[in-house]
């Protein structure tokens, strides 16, 4: 079995969605009760080889608060993955 390394889950509820800063994404509805975070070495490279591929890229590439650069996919179940890289780290912006 291989080692966990990295794993972020956001569970939608009003009392904690209350305090948190909105990425910009639609409202959840009772079928869309999570999303995925994966970080990638760049997002904008990834996300030009996923709109060659037809995947629904819900958002473009934004800055987060957290000082993450991301964007929001859709899977074929229309689970959210939002891939990201820390732009400092990283140095791509």
């Amino acid at each position: 079995m291989g080692v966990f390394l990295n794993a972020v889950v956001t569970i939608h509820c009003h009392q904690l969605a209350a305090r948190l800063v909105s990425p910009g994404m639609p409202a959840a509805t009772p079928g869309h009760l999570f999303e995925i975070g994966r970080r990638t070495d760049d997002v904008h490279i990834l996300v030009a080889g996923l709109r060659t591929a037809g995947v629904s890229i819900l958002k473009s590439p934004f800055d987060s608060a957290a000082g993450n650069r991301l964007c929001y996919i859709a899977d074929p179940d229309g689970t959210w993955i939002w891939p990201y890289h820390d732009r400092q780290a990283s140095g791509a912006g």
